[in-house]
């Protein structure tokens, strides 16, 4: 009761002592805003680490380094929200204690958040140490918070989940095709499925090398949709034999996960569709016993 009352004050950074409650109203807008920035990462980070050409013309836009810069002090401005933000515990009880908050905060996300606020595309251009800016994709996954935060009705909610789960599918084709072009580009053995077609011709069989990044991220995009399925995708070195075996087998999981998903979405959504109807049945049927007129 008493942490209760401590959290009337006028400003979101007064309430209980500069603690920050999980609901606030602004606390959701600057969640939106983190996950924008998430979904721009998600997007520019796979192909700038894995498609040469993208990478230097994002590189040399002025544009791209302002964007990436204010992100990471976003996501540095993130990292002290989240270390006095409160959270609920397995009780489903809100917890205001600083230490438990900062303490739960690091034994959680802290290290993640911690490492992928770093602009290192900026301080280290072209080292290896980018492939670090992955860990940035994560924040995407707070997309699911702010949807059960809405001040909307339950079927408005499951539309979003629905889109979230298409966003999630896109997403996952976005990576793997990013992550088996980037696995394939340096021995440039590999060929690609579509082009099967011309084994007995040489050098049109490996014509992928020699297109844009353009083209070639398209068709990996494709053959991410043949690894969804899976597909025969003809890896020829150890490695990628090894990365498809176990890309084959993490599609083969998302794909179950995601269509029941998508199938109890669709089931809930039916469910209340055949509620309200029942209601309008029942209510039209007690309406003509009653010989209550149709129109007034």
């Amino acid at each position: 009761m008493e942490d209760l009352e401590r959290v009337k004050a006028s400003s979101p950074f007064d309430k209980i002592n500069y603690t920050i409650r999980q609901n606030d109203s602004w606390k959701f807008w600057w969640d939106s805003v983190i996950l924008i920035i998430a979904v721009f990462n998600s997007v520019t980070i796979p192909l700038t680490l894995s498609f040469d050409e993208i990478s230097e013309t994002l590189s040399n836009s002025n544009y791209y380094n302002w964007i990436n810069m204010t992100s990471a002090v976003f996501f540095i401005l993130d990292i002290l929200l989240q270390m006095n933000t409160t959270y609920y515990d397995n009780d489903g009880e809100e917890i205001f204690d600083k230490k438990k908050i900062r303490l739960h905060y690091m034994l959680g996300m802290f290290m993640i958040d911690l490492v992928s606020s770093i602009p290192i595309e900026i301080f280290f251009p072209g080292h290896i140490l980018r492939m670090v800016n992955i860990l940035k994709i994560i924040r995407v996954f707070r997309l699911t918070s702010i949807i059960n935060k809405m001040n909307v009705d339950e079927e408005t909610k499951s539309q979003l989940r629905m889109l979230h789960l298409i966003f999630q599918l896109m997403l996952m084709m976005h990576l793997v095709g990013s992550i088996w072009n980037f696995i394939c580009k340096n021995n440039e053995y590999w060929i690609p499925p579509l082009d099967f077609v011309y084994a007995s011709k040489y050098p049109q069989i490996y014509r992928l090398y020699t297109e844009s990044d353009v083209y070639r991220y398209l068709v990996n995009l494709y053959n991410a949709v043949l690894f969804l399925g899976g597909n025969e995708m003809g890896p020829r070195t150890d490695l990628e034999i090894t990365v498809c075996t176990i890309i084959l087998v993490c599609m083969a999981i998302f794909n179950a996960w995601l269509f029941g998903d998508m199938a109890v979405l669709s089931e809930m959504s039916g469910r209340k569709q055949a509620q309200f109807q029942l209601q309008i049945d029942v209510a039209n049927t007690a309406m003509k016993q009653m010989d209550l007129p149709t129109k007034f």
